[in-house]
């Protein structure tokens, strides 16, 4: 009787092991031949915003900026905007030679979320993406 059992728990561990191993093997086989996956372009290159809100951040968002702007996407489909909230007029004048927009919001209480809403309401509405920066 416990002879019987034995045989069925080896059977059974057996079985298992053997499919493990198949499974394994189908797996490991086909890894061999990769798959022709199809070069998928797209149509067409979508518009992007980036915003990046700033509060009396001047002695960095300069360089920010710049490195916003270093980008292979194409400068036609690709803004990036600077939200200024309590910059120093000469740092607005040199974020102006760096060809990024500039827009300054005087707020009484100064959050992220609406420097973010006053700047969305002065731009348009033709980008498709839109990216914070912070």
């Amino acid at each position: 009787m416990i002879l019987k059992i034995w045989h069925t728990v080896e059977l059974i561990v057996f079985i298992y092991l053997a499919f493990t191993g198949i499974y394994l093997f189908i797996f490991a086989f086909s890894g061999l031949f990769p798959l022709k996956r199809k070069n998928k372009t797209p149509r067409k290159k979508r518009k992007i915003l980036v915003l990046i809100p700033g509060y009396r951040e001047d002695a960095v968002i300069v360089d920010v900026a710049g490195e916003a702007l270093n980008q292979d996407y194409g400068t036609e489909n690709y803004d990036v905007v600077i939200i200024a909230d309590g910059f120093k007029p000469e740092t607005i004048t040199s974020l102006k030679k760096i060809h990024v927009r500039v827009i300054e919001v005087q707020l009484k209480y100064s959050t992220k979320s609406r420097a973010l809403n006053a700047a969305l309401e002065q731009t348009d509405d033709s980008y498709d993406v839109a990216v914070v920066l912070d």
